[in-house]
């Protein structure tokens, strides 16, 4: 578990700093949820997302 904790962090802090630099140099359509309005129109974009999130909240069995 701490390596995926790890995992999930280094994730969360390289976004962040790449989103701090999108916004800092200024060019349009850089920042993170510009890209996601762009790619978001197709809709197979919007079916991956939700496959996702499903995969990363399904229980695999409840510990008894």
């Amino acid at each position: 578990m701490k390596k995926a904790l790890a995992a999930w962090v280094t994730a969360g802090v390289g976004l962040l700093a790449y989103e701090v630099y999108a916004v800092v140099n200024h060019t349009p359509g850089d920042t993170l949820s510009e890209a996601m309005w762009k790619y978001g129109q197709h809709p197979m974009i919007g079916v991956a997302i939700g496959i996702l999130i499903g995969h990363l909240w399904w229980q695999r069995s409840k510990k008894q």
